[in-house]
């Protein structure tokens, strides 16, 4: 009886993960060869090209340091993967695929932090006077000069 089980949970593994197989076939197919597009992404796209292969981003503060750790987790072993050709004089004979690791770990500085958030702070203090100031426009009703005789 349990080894029917056993049996039951491997298959349902299984289709999970070709689940995940044909959803990375489907961004392969339509990202594949717009990687040298992405500055030219909407916003909207650039978050759909991250979901295809980014899973997670886990953040963490080194509370004596105050930097931020990053670690991006790849849906594949992206990170340092490359391919190894049969033969380096004969490359018609094909290659191998060498994988990488799934996580990328970066870390940014607290003084880069700091300023960014002052950088950010700036333009929203723009953003918001340039429409304080819009409002106020308005609002205002245009003065007339009349005189009386």
């Amino acid at each position: 009886m349990t080894k029917k089980k056993d049996e039951i949970e491997q298959t349902r593994i299984r289709i999970k993960e070709l689940g995940k197989e044909q959803k990375w076939l489907d961004w392969v197919e339509k990202y594949a060869d717009q990687v040298g597009e992405l500055g030219d992404y909407t916003d909207a796209q650039r978050k759909e090209y991250l979901e295809g292969i980014v899973d997670s981003i886990k953040v963490s503060l080194d509370q004596h340091t105050k930097d931020h750790h990053l670690d991006v987790v790849f849906r594949l072993p992206l990170v340092d993967d490359g391919i190894e050709y049969i033969d380096e004089k004969n490359k018609n004979l094909g290659y191998e695929v060498i994988d990488g690791e799934k996580i990328q770990t970066t870390i940014i500085q607290d003084a880069v932090v700091k300023s960014m958030s002052a950088a950010a702070r700036k333009v929203g203090r723009q953003k918001q006077n340039a429409k304080k100031k819009s409002l106020k426009q308005l609002t205002t009703k245009p003065q007339t000069n009349t005189t009386v005789e």
